[in-house]
């Protein structure tokens, strides 16, 4: 795993494999839930003279037939490494990851509705203005639920017109029975920052970022100094003779003054 220091942020582990290979990597690294970065964060990196490239996001668009969509800030795939493995799977056969029925969705609408009156940041859930292409303006709620305290000065500085939202064609989603669950990419600001929800490559090799801790547990844990003496009885036990000992106590000393 590559890494990169941002200032402000930490840490920053980059890993290319199919998503549910990177959820386990960052992981075991230590990163922070939800493994993989939000746009939010994303969008902060890149203001701070990190990775502009595109990559994956936290983020899942929830699909099903004539309803909203809904994008779900941490995607029920991340709550579910198995799951992760079902829509890799399905990705790589060439096919969305769609459920037997409308569970997920109708989770996800209620968190969504529950939360509407909530700051937009603040949301779990929430549901897009467009089943089509459209462009998200600056100051629109779906931009402050995902760019967070980031989204004046990206938009300002990346997209003063807006950003391109590429769903899935609503009638591909109307022949659908179950709940569809995708991933939203952030594109490189380059081709627009443009945002993706409609990309079927989870068993690729891509690119995800996550925020990783500062230092190891292991490494995190402070070692108590040893006292001369406690040295002294380990090379006794182990390793210089009865003979040398005294010899060996005398240069020691040097050092612990």
């Amino acid at each position: 795993m590559d890494t990169q220091e941002i200032k402000g942020l930490g840490k920053v582990g980059i890993v290319y494999n199919s998503f549910d290979k990177q959820l386990e990597a960052l992981k075991e690294a230590g990163a922070k839930f939800p493994y993989v970065m939000d746009v939010r964060n994303m969008a902060y990196m890149r203001l701070n003279k990190g990775p502009k490239d595109g990559a994956r996001t936290c983020h899942a668009p929830i699909y099903a037939k004539d309803a909203p969509i809904i994008i779900a800030r941490v995607s029920p795939l991340i709550k579910d490494f198995k799951m992760a493995e079902q829509a890799v799977k399905a990705n790589r056969n060439g096919n969305y990851f769609v459920t037997n029925d409308t569970e997920f969705y109708d989770k996800y609408a209620k968190i969504a509705e529950k939360d509407k009156s909530k700051d937009p940041e603040k949301r779990s859930a929430f549901i897009l203005p467009s089943k089509e292409k459209y462009i998200i303006s600056p100051n629109s709620e779906e931009a402050q639920a995902l760019f967070k305290d980031t989204e004046e000065e990206y938009f300002e500085t990346f997209c003063k017109n807006g950003i391109n939202f590429y769903p899935l064609d609503k009638n591909f989603i109307n022949k659908q029975k179950g709940s569809l669950v995708e991933y939203l990419w952030f594109g490189h600001p380059v081709s627009g920052s443009d945002l993706y929800g409609d990309d079927r490559s989870l068993g690729s090799d891509n690119r995800a970022f996550g925020v990783l801790p500062e230092t190891s547990e292991a490494g995190s844990k402070k070692i108590a100094a040893l006292t001369l003496d406690q040295v002294i009885e380990v090379l006794k036990n182990k390793y210089v003779p009865e003979y040398a000992l005294s010899a060996a106590k005398e240069e020691l000393s040097k050092l612990f003054k």
